[in-house]
């Protein structure tokens, strides 16, 4: 059982449940990574492998992202795959052919013009309704902030469908904010769906995962640490508890002032690992970022990276919540920004930059002299004079 996640599971069971008296639903999980999306979505598969359901996942990925319809094969492409000719021929037939060639060619043709993206999402929508004839039809689409765009667009369609079609269409998502993709931010204000949003745990629920994990109670000041250190989160929860059982330390008072030092190393390869499989620009604008510190605005941080535009890799870095934007950009937790930072190969050449940009438009002198003061000794005089002015 998951943990203060009663409500979300009930909310799905109850849609699960109009799935199978006939009627659609669309569900959309939409949280921070690491509040439990994943896990829902799995309990929920298996509620519907139990009750007899045709079930379809995806999962989206940051390195997919620019395949077309890369979602959709996933999708469908396994139960077309083992299904029988008569049944493929089943599924395809009349309005649903017009998206065979998806899923019969190599690679799906390039659609050209409005007329042609209706008519593959119109197909798509009929093998989607075709699915159902036998038996209600579970979709889920994981990490959907990722996802192609040709994707998005074809759950929005069916979406705007599903009411008369016995299918439960399950949606996790990060938070929507200003650069979501639009598709995304209009499937899941849709006014058929219904939004679940998990929250972190409360400090009730840490002490118990403290107390079960390193098997003695843990006393009021750790917990509280370990609260502050995680926000509540699983997944850094979770982390931090390997950590914890790892240097053997007891879940006592005297032990909290450890937690805030020690963060969760497994939470920073984590993060690290997630970069790694980012576009350049994106890593180069995270690095940027974790130099100039919380709250530095994209133009700094785009001219630190020697980035000409630094949108597209503000979005990726935004939709894998590694960075939000509140008084300018700021990492999601301090934990993040540490592994950001240790990870840049030349910090002191890029402080000694930051200090020089931020010169020239004026920064205040503190600031630039916080730059200076991480960067390497260098005996430059304008170095020096900054310094005394800061």
């Amino acid at each position: 059982m998951l943990l203060e996640r009663s409500g979300e599971e009930r909310a799905l069971a109850e849609a699960l449940a109009r799935v199978q008296g006939g009627a659609g639903a669309l569900v959309v999980l939409e949280a921070a990574g690491g509040l439990g999306k994943t896990s829902l979505l799995r309990a929920t598969h298996e509620r519907a492998r139990e009750d007899g359901l045709r079930r379809l996942h995806a999962r989206a990925s940051e390195l997919e992202a620019g395949f077309g319809f890369g979602v959709v094969r996933q999708l469908f492409e396994p139960v077309l795959h083992q299904a029988s000719p008569e049944e493929r021929e089943r599924w395809l037939a009349g309005a649903a052919g017009l998206a065979g060639a998806m899923f019969t060619a190599a690679q799906a043709p390039a659609a050209v013009g409005d007329d042609a993206v209706f008519q593959r999402l119109h197909g798509l929508y009929w093998l989607t309704a075709n699915l159902c004839d036998d038996r209600p039809l579970v979709i889920s689409v994981d990490d959907a902030q990722w996802s192609d765009e040709p994707s998005l667009q074809f759950l929005g369609f069916l979406a705007r469908r599903i009411e008369a079609t016995p299918v439960l269409l399950l949606v996790a998502t990060r938070p929507i904010g200003e650069h979501s993709q639009p598709a995304l931010t209009q499937l899941v204000a849709d006014p058929t769906a219904e939004v679940l949003r998990p929250r972190p745990l409360s400090g009730a629920s840490v002490g118990r995962l403290l107390t079960d994990a390193l098997a003695a109670d843990a006393e009021a000041a750790f917990v509280r640490a370990c609260e502050r250190a995680t926000q509540g989160n699983p997944l850094l929860l979770s982390e931090l508890l390997r950590e914890l059982t790892a240097l053997r330390i007891a879940p006592t008072a005297a032990e909290a002032t450890r937690i805030e030092a020690l963060g969760p190393q497994g939470v920073a390869t984590v993060v690290l690992v997630r970069i790694a499989r980012m576009p350049t620009a994106a890593t180069a604008l995270a690095r940027a970022l974790a130099v100039l510190g919380d709250g530095a605005s994209l133009r700094a941080a785009a001219e630190l990276a020697d980035l000409d535009d630094a949108v597209p890799a503000l979005r990726t870095l935004l939709a894998a919540e590694v960075v939000v934007e509140s008084d300018g950009l700021s990492f999601v937790h301090p934990i993040v920004r540490a592994a950001v930072y240790d990870s840049v190969p030349d910090r002191s050449a890029l402080h000694w930059r930051a200090a020089r940009m931020l010169a020239a438009a004026g920064g205040a002198d503190e600031a630039i002299g916080a730059q200076l003061l991480a960067a390497a000794p260098a005996g430059d005089p304008w170095a020096v004079e900054a310094l005394r002015a800061a």
